[in-house]
């Protein structure tokens, strides 16, 4: 009998608006939007220091939902849209991405990186 090997990946968001690389925690659900310490939100992947509220990102846009190796994007009902490989998602519908797609939150223009660990 053989035990098959889990592998988990690191994902990495890089956002192409501003050149900068976003490491997501390995945690089975990842907030993406805009930090407002005053309404109590504070998203995982946050996007203020990105320009994200000139680009159309909503403080709760979308999550990334992680299922063992799988991944998932789902738009928060957000004004601006969620956009996985120039096609609008439906709100609350989860939808599998892999490296190397692109999401757009907006105008904001997101690239899939994962890295397996070892």
């Amino acid at each position: 009998m053989t035990t098959a090997q889990i592998t988990l990946a690191q994902l990495r968001l890089l956002v192409l608006n501003s050149g900068r690389t976003i490491p997501c925690p390995i945690d089975e659900v990842i907030l993406i939007g805009r930090g407002d310490a005053a309404g109590g939100i504070f998203p995982e992947v946050d996007l203020t220091q990105d320009n994200g509220y000139m680009a159309g990102v909503s403080r709760r846009h979308a999550r990334i939902i992680r299922r063992g190796d799988e991944f998932y994007l789902e738009d928060l009902e957000s004004m601006n849209g969620t956009f996985l490989n120039r096609k609008r998602l439906p709100p609350h519908t989860p939808t599998p991405f892999e490296g190397g797609d692109e999401i757009r939150l907006g105008n904001m223009v997101l690239r899939v990186i994962m890295d397996e660990l070892s």
